[in-house]
């Protein structure tokens, strides 16, 4: 349920959100992939059928995927150090909900190999990202413990591709936080000039 109807759940609720209010200048588009785990397929078959044209109008991809891990870490993950103003723009709109809402936050920049999740697929085609997370199977460590809470030398989530990440392994409070980050986020964009 972590490993990923956590960041669909997140996903579709900015879209509802986002539905009942006034439509806004910059055009966002939601969307859902299939076989990540299989090799990026269903996002990886998004971007080779788009026309070189369509995928430049891609300005970026916001990835969310394993955001509601139980001894989670809250992290804005680029694949790539960008000068874009654009992207700049979208991550102060993310550090800026939580700061303004007491929530530690930590930016992590990697190439898209390092995160393999469907942000790489856009990555490589040279559209930037961002990356909502919350951690996987890996250790927390005693600063991250410090700094978000949760228990130090276990992982972010222990359930990460065993038959144990079922609903109760989401920490709904981290998922709402997510989720409330995106959509102010979102709501916050306007169209980068030509």
């Amino acid at each position: 349920m972590n490993d990923n109807a956590s960041g669909s759940a997140a996903v579709l609720e900015a879209a509802l959100r986002l539905a009942g209010e006034p439509a806004t200048d910059m055009p966002i588009r939601f969307a859902f992939w299939g076989a990540e785990e299989r090799g990026l397929l269903g996002s990886r078959h998004h971007l080779d059928t788009l026309s070189e044209e369509e995928r430049r109008r891609i300005v970026l991809y916001i990835n969310l995927d394993m955001v509601g891990s139980p001894n989670f870490g809250r992290f804005i993950q680029l694949t790539q150090d960008t000068n874009n103003a654009f992207v700049a723009s979208t991550v102060g709109f993310l550090t800026d909900y939580f700061r303004e809402n007491n929530l530690p936050v930590e930016e992590r920049i990697g190439s898209p190999r390092g995160f393999s999740s469907d942000n790489a697929s856009f990555a490589t085609k040279g559209i930037p990202t961002v990356s909502l997370f919350t951690g996987a199977g890996g250790t927390k460590d005693a600063a991250h413990a410090q700094r978000f809470g949760g228990t130090a030398g276990q992982p972010f989530d222990p359930c990460y591709h065993k038959a144990c990440d079922t609903e109760q392994n989401v920490d709904r409070q981290v998922l709402e936080q997510i989720t409330d980050a995106l959509t102010s986020a979102l709501r916050r964009l306007t169209p980068p000039p030509h």
